[in-house]
Order: structure tokens, then C-alpha cells, then sequence
């Protein structure tokens, strides 16, 4: 074999190989580290080891078969390895230390509990699947439940909360908002509500569904303007009483 043959052979060999390698790291970019290899809760290399006991105690043990986590009160600070849970559909982790959760990686949650926590923030968008939703006691001071839909209960009260769009959670039937910042409530879209919550806030304007099914109404303890006091007056229910 002359020399532009050998050449040539190693130019197309060079070629596929690069093709090959940058397939391979692409690939591996888009996934979880490691996750190719991680089948079970042992295989994980956890960052907090209270949370590591909260999965090691549960009877399944391989990933993709974990759909319950229920490990309140536990001193959990970090529970990264949520990602690799990706059937998930209850987490109970209230009464913990949690300053951040990544719950990207697990469309298939229905319920979500962490009441008692330090989170800041949250991010819901890759949780469509979304039915009830515990955040209280936090320091959430902006929350988006646009992609939420199927929204049935939220209760995320104490926080710092100025303002929550209501508007795409027509399924809600309870909201409990109480002891936030917020301003001006608009409830007008969820004409499922039977439970309303929004008990010392610094609401001045509230605006409700033309028909109600209020068992439960409690505004009190806000600063509100003379046109939604007279609307709350001429509000009737059939059982329950109206607060404000």
C-alpha cells in the first residue's frame, strides 16, 4: 500500500471516529450524569445522607420504580437525586431544611408536599400532572402555576408572595394564600372554588366568580377598598359564612 493510500485510510478513519465521539458526548450531555448506569438507590452517590436513609427505607429500590417519597421531618437539606426518580407522583417532604428542589425531571407528579421548608423558589413547569400542592411555611416570593392545569388544592400560605395568577387553574376547588404580601386577588376564572383562604394579606381589591360555590370565604385582615366590601356583604352561601 503506497503512501497516499495509507494516508487516505487514516483521513476517512479520523473522520468517523470524530463523528462517532461527538455523537457519543452529545449524548451523554443530555442525561443525567452517570444515568446510563444508575438502576437502583445503591447505585446513587448522595449528597445528603439524611436523604439517602429517606430512600434507602422505601420497599422498592429501583428507580424507575419508585413513585412515593414520604420522608417528612427528617433534617433533609438536599435531595438532588430527585432527578433520577423520573415516575414519581407523591413527594412528601415537608418539616425539612430544603433550600432548592429540581423537580424537571419528574412529569409524572400529582402530589407535591413541602410545607416547612427554606425554598425561595420553585420551578412546577415540568409538572403538568400537578393535583395538590402543599408550600406553606417557605420563602417563596414568586410562584408560576401557568402549566399547572390540573390543579385541584393549593395551599401556600406564609410565604412572601405579592401577587399568583390564578387564571389557568380552573379545576382548583381550595386556596389557602394567607399571610402573603398580596395585593389584588382574582379568583374570577376558578368557579370550582369552594375554599378560599387570604386571611392577612395586604389585599385591597378582590374579584370573584360571578357564581359561587363558597363553603368557606376568609378575607379578613386586609386593607380592603369600600367596592369589594360591599360585594362581600351581598354574598350568600348556603352554608359557611363569609369573613372579612
Amino acid at each position: 500500500m503506497n503512501s497516499k493510500k495509507i494516508f487516505s485510510f487514516i483521513m476517512v478513519f479520523t473522520t468517523i471516529f470524530s463523528v462517532l465521539l461527538t455523537d457519543m458526548l452529545s449524548f451523554a450531555s443530555a442525561l443525567p450524569k452517570g444515568a446510563g448506569k444508575l438502576k437502583h438507590v445503591s447505585d446513587l452517590r448522595f449528597r445528603d445522607e439524611y436523604f439517602y436513609r429517606c430512600l434507602t427505607k422505601s420497599e422498592k429500590q429501583a428507580l424507575n420504580e419508585i413513585e412515593v417519597i414520604d420522608c417528612p421531618n427528617m433534617k433533609i437539606m438536599y435531595a438532588d437525586e430527585i432527578e433520577y426518580l423520573p415516575n414519581l407522583k407523591k413527594i412528601n417532604l415537608s418539616t425539612n431544611q430544603l433550600l432548592q428542589l429540581n423537580l424537571s425531571n419528574n412529569p409524572l407528579l400529582e402530589e407535591l408536599n413541602l410545607a416547612e421548608n427554606q425554598l425561595s423558589e420553585l420551578n412546577l413547569s415540568n409538572n403538568p400532572k400537578l393535583r395538590l400542592l402543599t408550600l406553606s411555611n417557605n420563602k417563596i416570593g414568586d410562584l408560576n402555576i401557568k402549566s399547572n392545569t390540573l390543579l385541584e388544592e393549593i395551599t401556600i400560605e406564609s410565604n412572601l408572595l405579592k401577587k399568583v395568577n390564578f387564571s389557568n387553574n380552573i379545576k382548583l376547588s381550595h386556596i389557602d394564600i394567607s399571610s402573603n404580601k398580596i395585593r389584588d386577588l382574582d379568583v374570577s376564572k376558578n368557579t370550582n372554588l369552594s375554599v378560599l383562604s387570604a386571611i392577612n394579606n395586604r389585599i385591597t381589591s378582590l374579584t370573584l366568580p360571578e357564581l359561587n360555590k363558597f363553603i368557606v370565604l376568609e378575607v379578613n385582615n386586609n386593607p380592603l377598598n369600600k367596592e369589594t366590601v360591599e360585594k362581600l356583604k351581598g354574598i350568600q352561601l348556603s352554608q359557611g359564612t363569609v369573613r372579612f
